[in-house]
């Protein structure tokens, strides 16, 4: 009996410690300290250093359309002229309207069921 009480308690510390690694990579992800572009960063790109840490000593921008924090090379690159600014504004009023139109269907067949 003493072993089964022993495994179970180090699975729910297992349980535990796995939880609480996931919140601080979802923290890590979506704080200043990394550029939210993720493979695509122009930083990772351009340097040899790993994308965990290369952005630590970049300066960041916050990205008010997509609300994250992307550094200022992946800004310059992806954002800086009307032209892409416009192009990003539309992809996400359609990726808005395409979730509105999804959770409205989906809502429907909750109903029906």
């Amino acid at each position: 009996m003493l072993h089964f009480t022993l495994l179970v308690k180090q699975k729910e510390r297992e349980s535990q410690l796995i939880n609480k690694s996931n919140d601080l990579l979802q923290a890590l992800t979506t704080s200043i300290l990394r550029c939210s572009i993720g493979a695509s960063c122009i930083s990772i790109k351009e340097n040899k250093l790993s994308g965990d840490i290369v952005t630590l000593g970049e300066d960041m921008v916050w990205n008010p359309l997509q609300k994250k924090w992307i550094c200022i090379n992946c800004d310059n690159h992806y954002y800086k002229t009307e032209d892409q600014k416009k192009k990003l504004e539309n992809l996400l009023k359609q990726g808005e309207e395409e979730e509105r139109i999804f959770n409205e269907w989906f809502s429907k067949q909750i109903k029906h069921d």
